[in-house]
């Protein structure tokens, strides 16, 4: 499967192509739902919702980033508002959203006399 990425600060129109940033199989999407105020269970065990929405979020995880790279994304990053366009072999689709609360250490490495950062990740999720 082919997956390609954009995001798109909230500041401009322009966008940062992340998809060579993106570890091969390292895209988790979920479609975690929303609930309406005053879901949860009664008194007597029983479970009370009304879904009001299902959102999108995508979890990434990066290959190795030269410190350039990482600083790139880091900056994109701090928008408080992104849109990310994800395409993949059968269809594309574009959310408005956020990052999610936490993004992984990156950890310092070498490899062939380059200094990288590995296991980076972060979140997007739909607003």
């Amino acid at each position: 499967m082919t997956i390609e990425v954009k995001i798109y600060g909230a500041a401009d129109s322009t966008y940062v192509d992340i998809t060579d940033y993106i570890r091969k199989g390292g895209v988790t999407w979920s479609f975690p739902s929303v609930d309406a105020d005053g879901a949860g269970r009664s008194l007597d065990g029983i479970m009370h919702r009304k879904q009001i929405a299902i959102k999108n979020k995508l979890e990434f995880q990066c290959v190795p980033l030269t410190s350039t790279q990482l600083k790139e994304l880091r900056d994109l990053l701090a928008n408080e508002w992104l849109t990310a366009k994800v395409t993949t072999n059968a269809e594309t689709v574009t959310f408005d959203g956020y990052r999610g609360a936490t993004m992984s250490s990156a950890i310092a490495v070498s490899y062939n006399n380059k200094d990288l950062w590995g296991d980076f990740s972060f979140s997007l999720i739909e607003r």
